[in-house]
């Protein structure tokens, strides 16, 4: 008996679960349309450009790249230093 009414609570919480769920999808899916509704109005107002900035030629090339080296000075121990031993 007592499995039989912890499967009813159990079924009875999930059907609950399910509606509140359902409650919260069309409570905040109609609320983010207009949000992302007013940021593209807002975008366009001031004028930005919200396309694929990939879709663009890019600006530099690979030999305007500068390659740097660095090098440490190691202490007595053979170690770099600041690094740990």
């Amino acid at each position: 008996m007592k499995k039989n009414i912890l499967t009813i609570i159990v079924m009875a919480v999930s059907i609950v679960n399910l509606v509140l769920g359902i409650v919260l999808v069309f409570s905040i899916v109609p609320a983010s349309n207009k949000t992302a509704a007013l940021v593209d109005k807002v975008a366009s107002v001031i004028d930005l450009n919200i396309d694929d900035p990939n879709s663009e030629e890019q600006d530099y090339t690979i030999d305007d790249l500068v390659a740097y080296t660095k090098t440490y000075d190691s202490g007595p121990s053979g170690h770099a230093e600041g690094c740990p031993r």
